[in-house]
């Protein structure tokens, strides 16, 4: 594929993003108009109550929530795609987002709000927990091959999601109600104490990628070579463990797992800016971004009033990106 010179790729991925984002604000079941939306930051005393309720409260905090699940999982994949020498890499795809989803659900079990700073830490914590597992069968011994991982990957998905399912029964209705919405990836439970703790995260874990990336494009020379000039590579790999981790788990706690949006961004930004870790950073994260908020849209509109989940979507297109992939893999 042809590459585009980044600024100009950057500046119209931007340009569309704005449109998005004001899309996103102003349609809905209540539409508003860009005048009103104006008029609730600027004058907020006199603006309809229900305005007022449904932009601070629903629309906004939905859209804080999707740019940062866009920018965690664009951030995520990045690192981890390179830190394990895998274009299937994807926090959805390997297992991290099933973990990461199993340990809101102990936190809701052990009676800890969802959306709270408790729910955070033990979806961290699960999050770590299976990327270890998932080092050790990639690197333990003989380094595993790609679609090896993927197995992993698959297999360690697959059993937090059986112990999601075990533990899920024992919530009582309303909050299963409530999990089986957000299991399938949405932004309708968004509120904002979790767009708020996952816009924060999402910028932290964005910079400090950002600070990580030049010593990330000397891994892609190799280990041996990367050493060679003063990267200490054990150090880098357990720095982006924890990065990587902290980003899904940013990604997953306030919206579930959206599956494909991380390895489908990262894929297409790769195609047409190659592989410089800060230019694919910000040109994936737009692209995510730009997808999870026409996806949101999308969700909103086909079947209104009801809500579509977000990970429906984004699977329809992820799907084919990873077959191509892998179509590809097998003929090299």
């Amino acid at each position: 594929m042809t590459r585009l010179k980044p600024m100009v790729l950057i500046s119209a991925l931007s340009g569309l993003v704005i449109l998005a984002l004001v899309a996103n604000l102003t349609i809905g079941a209540y539409q508003l108009s860009i005048s009103e939306i104006i008029s609730a930051f600027s004058n907020p005393e006199n603006v309809n109550p229900i305005t007022q309720s449904i932009l601070f409260d629903i629309r906004i905090p939905r859209l804080m929530l999707g740019v940062a699940i866009g920018v965690s999982l664009a951030g995520a994949t990045t690192l981890m795609q390179t830190s394990m020498r895998n274009a299937l890499a994807d926090p959805a795809l390997l297992g991290l987002a099933a973990a990461s989803s199993f340990g809101v659900v102990v936190a809701l079990v052990l009676g800890f709000d969802f959306g709270g700073i408790a729910a955070f830490l033990f979806a961290l914590l699960f999050t770590v927990t299976s990327f270890l597992l998932l080092l050790v069968g990639h690197f333990g011994g003989r380094r595993a091959s790609a679609q090896n991982t993927l197995l992993i990957g698959v297999a360690l998905g697959a059993f937090f999601l059986g112990l999601l399912g075990v533990l899920a029964t024992s919530l009582d209705n309303p909050q299963l109600r409530a999990m089986t919405l957000w299991s399938f990836g949405s932004l309708a439970l968004a509120t904002q104490t979790t767009a708020t703790i996952a816009f924060v995260i999402a910028v932290i874990g964005f910079t400090l990628a950002w600070v990580l990336a030049p010593k990330m494009d000397l891994l892609l020379l190799g280990e041996r070579m990367a050493r060679t000039l003063g990267v200490e590579t054990r150090k880098l790999r357990l720095f982006s463990l924890l990065l990587i981790s902290l980003l899904v788990t940013a990604a997953v706690y306030g919206a579930g797992v959206i599956a494909f949006l991380g390895l489908f961004s990262v894929t297409v930004a790769r195609a047409f800016v190659g592989p410089r870790h800060r230019l694919l950073l910000v040109t994936g994260s737009l692209i995510s971004v730009l997808t999870i908020l026409v996806c949101d849209l999308l969700a909103r509109s086909i079947a209104a009033p009801m809500d579509l989940p977000i990970g429906f979507l984004t699977s329809l297109i992820g799907a084919p990106v990873l077959i191509t992939i892998l179509a590809r893999t097998s003929n090299d």
